[in-house]
């Protein structure tokens, strides 16, 4: 199971309630880069094309 983490006070006390009620892995997605572009975990699974194409192809190069 991805899990999106933000680098907030409660990510890790969700991430253990998943985990908790769950016999899969539970990985975690850091999210903190992409949710201002609007979008999270489930985004980053489409294609993307356009400007929030080269804006995620920016975000990653610069990491």
């Amino acid at each position: 199971i991805y899990v999106p983490v933000f680098s907030m006070p409660h990510d890790q006390q969700a991430v253990d309630i998943i985990r908790q009620n769950t016999d899969r892995n539970v990985i975690t997605v850091n999210a903190e880069g992409v949710c201002p572009m609007g979008g999270s975990v489930r985004c980053l699974t489409w294609q993307l094309t356009g400007e929030n194409a080269e804006k995620l192809i920016i975000a990653a190069r610069e990491n």
